[in-house]
């Protein structure tokens, strides 16, 4: 009985951390032409746009540099390799599946220095979504193609934000968008603290988002 109460004490201790790290996971959907994305047998999945991103930390004006050239990368590197060729295949469930992690992940060095770190918040409009996906040189003429947008690493109010997004490859009409956000922050190190806010991203717009979009 000692130490039924003693354990009993102990959760009532812990609940409020845990608790904390049950927040809901936010989405926005915009659904542009759902039926193309459901119809289509065929995705190419070119990965994660650190391209048009901020990071809001104060504390990292000066550092946008390592930012850009260090840390970005890292981030690239550590997502492909947890969300390799297979992983998304099992997500998408389409009869052809490919990637090309080249074409738009390779515009992070694009980057200007001066803008990447800010004080504020960021973020931009679905209408940016389109301009962006339009800019795109892709070796690709058709198909369906999804790329991740990241928006906002945001510190102060601790979260990330992108835009999950498939489009037509040959005419760039954007068919399904979702805006999601993820929370970081349970692990230690600056790499591992925003990867887990990504990870998020992933986990919960495909088991939430997607999965219910292409039920018929």
């Amino acid at each position: 009985m000692k130490k039924i109460i003693i354990l009993i004490a102990i959760l009532f201790a812990f609940t409020p951390y845990l608790t904390y790290g049950q927040k809901t996971k936010e989405g926005i959907e915009f659904k542009k032409n759902i039926n193309k994305l459901v119809a289509a047998q065929e995705i190419i999945y070119y990965g994660v746009d650190f391209s048009k991103c901020k990071i809001s930390d104060a504390k990292l004006i000066g550092k946008a540099a390592i930012m850009k050239d260090i840390q970005i990368p890292e981030w690239i590197s550590i997502l492909n390799k947890k969300y390799e060729l297979d992983w998304i295949k099992g997500k998408l469930k389409k009869e052809k599946v490919s990637t090309d992690l080249n074409s738009i992940q390779i515009l992070c060095k694009d980057i200007k220095e001066s803008e990447l770190v800010t004080f504020s918040t960021y973020s931009f409009p679905i209408d940016s979504v389109s301009l962006y996906v339009n800019a795109y040189k892709l070796p690709q003429k058709g198909g369906v193609g999804l790329v991740l947008i990241i928006e906002n690493l945001n510190k102060l109010e601790r979260y990330i934000t992108g835009y999950w997004t498939f489009f037509d490859i040959s005419t760039r009409e954007i068919l399904y968008a979702t805006k999601m956000k993820g929370l970081p922050g349970s692990k230690y190190g600056f790499a591992q603290y925003w990867k887990e806010g990504m990870v998020e991203m992933y986990e919960y717009y495909f088991r939430d988002y997607y999965k219910r979009a292409i039920k018929k």
